[in-house]
């Protein structure tokens, strides 16, 4: 009489076969994720630039509209606040700097006005800190309109809405950066592209400019958040000391 014998059959893994696989796991991840990293650091920075065009050539349909005039400066004399496009605080509502393009209908797709790589709600697209479009019914409490990019902080815009008496002619600046992504501050650069920012020129180039190029400059500044106040001014732009000297003048083409 035969008699079948049935060998047993396992499945699956062991426990040490699964911690292995955890482990492999583990490591490709270790492995991939500096280089996914670096790769959408890399997309940011293109975009960045990409949008930094979009504004600048509004920025030169404006000026080729009106005389050569151009929408930039700094608010309230303070050098530091060079991005805003509405202003809706203290009971007046009213439009400044880059919001004269979009009142000139000159404003690029909104989204181009941001920096894809900026994490705080207060510089993003549309968020409740920063709402788009607009809000230009008079608001109970402040809801400012900024960009993600500063102009050139070369004339005051005051707390009225009044624009300056003279504002910036594109003619006279040639070569010299026009805007750029924000540099208030050190933990401005960092939160965002960490070793540098894009800038686009009065001639209609833009580029990346490495952080070594004005971060002894920035440096001075205190890091990560302060009062802006005008004491900073000068270390942003002073065009009438001797030498001329602050970070953009450190931006622009030698």
């Amino acid at each position: 009489m035969k008699y079948n014998h049935h060998r047993h059959v396992r499945y699956g893994f062991t426990l040490a076969e699964l911690l292995i696989v955890i482990g492999i796991i583990g490591l490709l991840i270790a492995l991939l994720l500096p280089a996914l990293g670096k790769a959408r650091d890399a997309s940011n920075r293109i975009k960045c630039l990409s949008n930094l065009r979009e504004l600048g050539t509004a920025i030169q349909m404006y000026a080729s509209s009106y005389g050569g005039k151009m929408p930039i400066g700094y608010r309230s004399d303070q050098k530091q606040t060079n991005y805003l496009i509405h202003v809706n605080e203290d009971g007046l509502s009213f439009y400044t700097m880059f919001g004269l393009l979009y009142q000139a209908h000159m404003l690029p797709t909104p989204q181009a006005l941001f920096c894809p790589a900026e994490p705080l709600e207060a510089f993003q697209y549309n968020t409740p800190e920063n709402p788009w479009p607009p809000t230009e019914v008079v608001a109970t409490e402040r809801e400012n309109t900024r960009a993600g990019y500063g102009g050139r902080p070369t004339v005051n815009w005051i707390e009225t809405g009044d624009w300056p008496e003279q504002m910036s002619i594109i003619s006279k600046y040639k070569h010299h950066a026009l805007l750029a992504d924000l540099v208030s501050t050190p933990y401005f650069v960092t939160r965002r592209h960490k070793k540098g920012i894009n800038v686009y020129y009065a001639d209609g180039s833009a580029g990346w400019v490495s952080r070594d190029k004005f971060d002894n400059t920035i440096a001075i500044i205190p890091d990560i958040t302060y009062p802006f106040t005008p004491s900073f001014n000068k270390y942003m732009l002073n065009d009438d000391g001797d030498p001329l000297s602050g970070i953009w003048r450190r931006l622009d083409k030698q």
